[in-house]
């Protein structure tokens, strides 16, 4: 095969090629010639030839291509000789119709999952495959690596997601909006994507834009908006034709939010640290500090889930109905509601340098207590109250001013439970000037090592492992 760079129209030509292929050979077509070939797929003679000829030879003169070799041959371009394992996300509908009638097996894919939040389909395996519900997805994939995911969740899920988020907002769920606007943007570019028929990386431009647009609407902090839906996806990975656009579709949204009177976040202004040894060292603890509170916060949602799902297995009303109760009991006992909704204004009164002393611990708890109950909503704003009171707090100790310390917090919390450090120190640009940039470079770096491999999102992929080894 030869080694020169394909280009990606004839990659997107091979699985059409190989679909006509399969149909001659099962059709008893032993031999081909490219004009043939070429008349009956809508394409020209040279242009057959000229896709083939960048795998190799795989035809005669005057003779033609030998179907059944052909067809063996593109197969074995495409991977499909392989084992290749695949999981389905969305049970309904479309996914039980994939489920009963494609032939992954003969295509060289291995079903091994599928992933609902109905109750009536959960536990119930369709086709001799086993559905289990969406929380489950992460100690899944923990477990068993999949090649390839399918996403039939239809396009109407972003509306109920916004309802949702407003319903957990209105009734004191302690819980961020993000997660939904993320969710939001993501749906409406997937509309996007169907009206203007882009696939494969313009499709992926555009949801990185819908994205980037929600969040930069969301925090008011447009550049951190455009990297973050770059890095979030792929840890370690940059797709740089994406900068542009998204850009443009977060500067976009949040000139329109600042019109429309939604100002983003603002905060408290913060010393200016000496930049000295001392200094170092005591920034240095505290986010070292800060990457054992991000996998407590994590472990906890995580177990939280667990609990959840052990006690209320297809019990999705009764689960949302006990931890609203719990959130309410705990909300009564503690007197206050500062741990319910989000939480921005906690967190910027930390950055303030005013926090209660185990603030970070009771919002961790109400957090994992509403999210891990079905309860709609997003975790980065929660992920800011936590690190801005836990600086707050531990600061001093160190050495550190608390407000100052609040900064460090909240943007290590942020960059440990994300794995975006260059989101994160764009974010503390944003957020807190240019100025002490050494010093949040210096936290993120730390914190994305330090903070091991857990995340908020089950879907993120780290390419790379944290000291620089392709991850497996």
């Amino acid at each position: 095969m030869r080694k020169e760079k394909i280009s990606s129209a004839v990659i997107r030509r091979l699985p059409r090629y190989y679909r006509h292929l399969d149909d001659l050979y099962r059709g008893g077509t032993v031999r081909i010639s490219s004009s043939a070939l070429a008349k009956s797929m809508g394409l020209t003679a040279s242009q057959i030839r000229q896709d083939l000829s960048c795998f190799g030879g795989f035809g005669q003169q005057g003779y033609g291509y030998k179907v059944e070799r052909l067809r063996s041959e593109v197969a074995e371009i495409l991977g499909m000789s392989r084992d290749h394992t695949l999981i389905i996300l969305g049970a309904g509908n479309l996914g039980r119709a994939l489920i009963e009638n494609f032939p992954f097996a003969a295509n060289g894919f291995r079903l091994v999952a599928a992933f609902d939040v109905n109750p009536e389909l959960v536990g119930a395996p369709l086709g001799g495959v086993p559905v289990l519900h969406r929380d489950e997805l992460e100690d899944f994939l923990g477990d068993c690596t999949a090649s390839v995911g399918v996403l039939t969740v239809p396009a109407r899920v972003a509306p109920l997601i916004f309802a949702g988020t407003v319903l957990t907002q209105l009734c004191g769920g302690s819980a961020g909006r993000e997660g939904a606007a993320l969710q939001i943007g993501a749906g409406t570019a997937t509309c996007f994507n169907r009206v203007f028929h882009l696939e494969g990386k313009s499709a992926n431009r555009m949801t990185m834009c819908g994205m980037s647009a929600l969040f930069a609407a969301v925090f008011g902090t447009p550049i951190t908006a455009a990297l973050f839906s770059m890095e979030v996806s792929a840890v370690g990975v940059l797709h740089y034709a994406a900068l542009y656009p998204c850009l443009v579709s977060s500067i976009t949204a949040w000139e329109v939010s600042r019109y429309m009177g939604t100002a983003g976040v603002t905060m408290p202004a913060i010393p200016l640290p000496s930049p000295d040894v001392g200094t170092l060292f005591r920034v240095l603890a505290l986010t070292l500090a800060c990457a054992v509170v991000s996998i407590l916060f994590l472990e906890v949602m995580h177990l939280a889930g667990r609990l959840y799902r052990r006690f209320f297995d297809g019990k999705p009303y009764q689960r949302a109905a006990v931890g609203g109760l719990l959130v309410a009991a705990a909300t009564v006992l503690l007197g206050t509601r500062d741990y319910n909704g989000a939480g921005m204004e906690v967190a910027v009164a930390a950055v303030g340098g005013q926090a209660a002393s185990w603030a970070f611990l009771l919002k961790i708890l109400l957090t994992a207590l509403t999210i891990g109950a079905g309860y709609k909503g997003g975790e980065i704003v929660p992920a800011f109250f936590i690190g801005a009171t836990f600086g707050c707090v531990a600061g001093p100790w160190l050495g550190l001013d608390p407000g100052l310390a609040a900064a460090i917090g909240l943007i290590a919390l942020f960059c440990s439970v994300v794995n975006c450090p260059v989101a994160s120190m764009l974010l503390s640009v944003e957020l807190f000037g240019g100025t002490r940039l050494w010093m949040f470079a210096v936290v993120c770096g730390v914190s994305y090592l330090m903070s091991g491999y857990s995340t908020l999102y089950s879907e993120q992929k780290i390419i790379y492992a944290k000291l620089g080894e392709e991850r497996q």
